[in-house]
């Protein structure tokens, strides 16, 4: 199906993100270091990121590099942080997903967001 890049710094989220997605025949890749994220993205068919913004890297930054380069990548925040929803910032991501142990919000958006 597609082809997802996951980025977060949380091993536990990565995994989470491969096992709630897998299964339904997208394939995942994961990465947490900022030149193995650029690299991916800019020397593969990627068909869509969910980024985490609070990072080591800043997801601020990487938000806005995926949309000048690659602007019809779609590209969901997933985070911790609900009301960064609403920081302008955020606003030119695709999808906004809190992260929750509940897998429903974050398969409906991919789903939503691939169609």
């Amino acid at each position: 199906m597609a082809r997802i890049l996951a980025v977060d710094d949380e091993p536990a989220w990565l995994d989470f993100a491969k096992e709630c997605l897998e299964p339904l025949g997208h394939e995942v890749e994961t990465v947490q270091d900022e030149r193995e994220i650029r690299r991916k993205v800019d020397g593969k068919d990627i068909d869509l990121v969910i980024l985490d913004i609070q990072m080591p890297v800043n997801g601020r930054l990487l938000l806005g590099y995926l949309k000048r380069f690659r602007p019809s990548l779609p590209v969901l925040v997933y985070s911790a942080y609900g009301m960064k929803r609403f920081d302008p910032d955020f606003q030119i991501a695709d999808s906004f997903v809190v992260k929750s142990p509940d897998p429903d919000e974050l398969v409906r958006s991919v789903e939503e967001l691939l169609v």
